[in-house]
């Protein structure tokens, strides 16, 4: 979900954002709201959290070099899962890395399995974060 790109914001809806129950205890000032706004310091408003979304998608990010299953570049790392679209497991990325970091998981890997046809072709490869 992303926030919405104008008019009004409830804090109901930044929790939803941020992965918590929509009536949990939440200030304009905690860092995981100033880390979706892009503020970390100084003066923030709801206007900074217009557009703002908790997933990011950064890519395509893969060389040209790649066979049937495979797309060659030089991340390197361990298996990782990734489950999008409506809890329903959409893709699998192998040889992926994902680590925690200020907020954010980041993934990325080297072949994806697309689960809608289930026969591994790969149609462009990306990193995703979540704020935490």
């Amino acid at each position: 979900m992303t926030l919405p790109s104008s008019g009004h914001i409830l804090m109901s809806q930044v929790n939803q954002e941020l992965g918590k129950a929509w009536n949990a205890p939440i200030y304009l000032n905690d860092g995981n709201v100033r880390n979706l706004a892009g503020r970390s310091s100084g003066w923030i408003s709801m206007g900074d959290l217009h557009g703002k979304s908790s997933v990011v998608q950064e890519g395509p990010a893969y060389d040209s070099n790649y066979g049937w299953t495979r797309v060659n570049h030089a991340f390197l790392g361990t298996y990782a899962q990734l489950v999008w679209g409506g809890g329903e497991v959409a893709r699998i990325d192998y040889n992926a890395t994902s680590w925690s970091g200020g907020g954010w998981t980041y993934y990325r890997g080297d072949y994806r399995q697309d689960m809608s046809d289930d026969n591994g072709e790969i149609s462009g490869f990306a990193i995703y974060r979540r704020n935490g």
